[in-house]
């Protein structure tokens, strides 16, 4: 994972890289009719999100994307997570600088 993040130029150090709005990213996030799709050159994944959050999203036009180089050994796939329990995952410090960290802008079909 580390390898494919630093040649897609996203620096495994925890500080956000701002993809570029205008310019063609290898990095796009779809997110329309409750779904969010990431799209990268070595993956592509799909979840639903909650309504409050898929707003908030096209309010601001960006979201704040953490990619782990390490994997999450309480998480199953499949199986919901709670926010109580990704917040602890995500306050660990030694998790945070071993990740990349970007804003994407957010893309929305055309109406």
């Amino acid at each position: 994972m580390r390898a494919n993040l630093e040649k897609l130029g996203l620096p495994v150090s925890g500080r956000p890289v701002e993809l570029p709005r205008e310019a063609k990213s290898a990095v796009t996030l779809l997110v329309e009719a409750q779904q969010a799709v990431l799209t990268t050159p070595f993956l592509k994944v799909q979840c639903p999100v909650p309504p409050k959050w898929q707003d908030a999203a096209h309010k601001n036009g960006t979201v704040h994307l953490i990619c782990l180089t390490r994997p999450w050994p309480h998480a199953a796939p499949g199986q919901e997570i709670s926010p109580d329990q990704l917040r602890s995952f995500l306050d660990d410090d030694e998790l945070r600088s071993a990740s990349a960290h970007c804003v994407v802008p957010v893309l929305r079909l055309r109406r």
